[in-house]
């Protein structure tokens, strides 16, 4: 036969507080164990557990509960449980619910699908930041490491190729000095009235003609027919002296057509 016991004392005691409690936690226990309570035995001083008892038989009575006190119990709850508890007995059943840990608590909070869906959407606006910053930070050290160890190489080539650019015009598959001096010579009369002494060619296309010609109308007509040619820019008269024979010197630019 099972039984309840609570201890009696002398403080002011709430029956109807008692009663609910005792409601609420007797329907928590399985079918078979409830059916076995029938005693409620009050232990304490002796008028403290007959006070208990009178206060709580007609509420206890209604759960099919009988009350009796302390003079009644051939030991007291205590010595009862301490007992049962040294010699390693089963508990069917405890009052006292094991206090939640924070951890549980914390998990209770957001057991909702819309508590799960904000801690996943608060997750994702924290983790995920940090996550493509690690990846884009780690591309960066990777490609960074590679371009330290070509960087010397890139340097010797740009300026190899620097120097490429420089001479390129001399390499051309049609150079250009050549078809200076062709468009140069074309200019003069096929008659021999105009010849030249030197010619010089400079930087960026520039070219210097020195000679001498028979006539200033010899001269004037090389420097139209050169003046015609459009590849030939910036024609200037450096000098002009003499009759017969006249010298004279001039320059222009030449810029090839593409």
């Amino acid at each position: 036969m099972r039984c309840l016991s609570a201890l009696g004392s002398e403080s002011a005691f709430d029956a109807v507080s008692f009663y609910r409690e005792m409601r609420i936690t007797l329907g928590r226990l399985p079918e078979t164990i409830r059916k076995q309570l029938t005693r409620a035995c009050f232990t304490g001083t002796p008028d403290s557990a007959q006070r208990l008892c009178v206060e709580t038989r007609v509420p206890l009575s209604q759960l099919g509960i009988k009350g009796i006190a302390d003079e009644a119990l051939p030991v007291s709850a205590a010595v009862g449980a301490s007992k049962s508890y040294l010699g390693g007995s089963r508990v069917a059943f405890e009052f006292v619910e094991p206090d939640p840990g924070r951890w549980q608590v914390m998990f209770e909070r957001f057991n909702s699908k819309r508590h799960r869906l904000i801690l996943f959407a608060a997750f994702g606006a924290i983790v995920l930041p940090l996550l493509l910053f690690s990846i884009r930070s780690e591309m960066e050290s990777h490609y960074q490491s590679k371009w330290n160890g070509m960087k010397k190489k890139v340097t010797e080539l740009d300026a190899l190729q620097q120097k490429i650019h420089r001479f390129q015009p001399w390499h051309k598959s049609s150079p250009q000095v050549l078809q200076m001096i062709e468009a140069l010579v074309a200019a003069f009369p096929e008659q021999g009235d105009v010849w030249a002494k030197s010619i010089a060619i400079g930087e960026n296309g520039k070219v210097t003609c020195n000679g001498f010609a028979k006539s200033r109308e010899g001269l004037f007509g090389l420097m139209d027919r050169l003046r015609a040619k459009p590849e030939v820019t910036e024609l200037q008269t450096e000098q002009v002296r003499g009759e017969n024979p006249v010298q004279f010197a001039f320059s222009f630019k030449y810029s090839p057509t593409p």
